[in-house]
């Protein structure tokens, strides 16, 4: 008895010391995103500079291309990846907080990384 005793405060402190992992979807993306940084080929660029991201439901509006842009936005929780249907671009994410979030793409054949902060 003393044993399952023991084992179940274990599991229970186990349970309760997970934590919520923050998922990938339109409710944590909803709302303006701004670059934070932006790296060209992993060198920092400002070339991203004053971009951003934003995010309303499964829709986007973005001027990172250097015009702004309308598009549907496809979200693949199995790759961790985010699709824009205008611009056939997809961005692998990588989640760093409930704020900031990376972006990893390629253009024109360049490997862009781009941190992004939500306002």
């Amino acid at each position: 008895m003393k044993k399952i005793a023991i084992l179940s405060a274990l599991l229970l402190s186990i349970t309760f010391s997970c934590k919520n992992e923050t998922k990938l979807d339109a409710e944590y993306l909803n709302g303006n995103w701004l670059v934070q940084e932006a790296f060209r080929n992993e060198i920092k660029t400002q070339t991203l500079a004053g971009a951003n991201f934003n995010f309303n439901n499964n829709f986007i509006n973005t001027n990172f291309t250097g015009k702004d842009v309308n598009s549907s936005l496809v979200i693949n929780h199995k790759t961790k990846s985010l699709r824009l249907e205008a611009l056939n671009q997809e961005f692998i994410t990588k989640i760093i907080s409930d704020k900031q979030l990376e972006l990893s793409t390629t253009i024109q054949g360049i490997p862009f990384r781009i941190i992004i902060i939500k306002q």
